[in-house]
């Protein structure tokens, strides 16, 4: 892997990209939050993986919901979990 690959992968190229002012970099969402830097990796039925590069916490989540029917999203609780677990 070339040198910075990782920085320039989760780095925001855009900013503001959803109504939640996320960034989005080469395949990374970046919903930092609070002040704490988030790499978001969202996948097809509510995948998540989650990393808080400053605290070394990495969350993953495996979950199926491919179903027309609306439900609760689990992504925002699960990041303000994360989050709060290092402040």
């Amino acid at each position: 892997m070339p040198e910075g690959w990782v920085e320039a992968a989760t780095d925001r190229h855009v900013d503001g990209v959803n109504p939640q002012g996320w960034g989005y970099g080469y395949q990374w969402w970046r919903p930092d939050t609070s002040g704490v830097e988030v790499w978001a990796g969202l996948g097809f039925g509510g995948q998540y993986l989650l990393v808080l590069p400053e605290y070394g916490v990495i969350g993953v989540i495996n979950s199926w919901n491919v179903f027309p029917e609306r439900f609760p999203g689990v992504l925002r609780p699960f990041l303000m979990g994360l989050i709060e677990s290092v402040l």
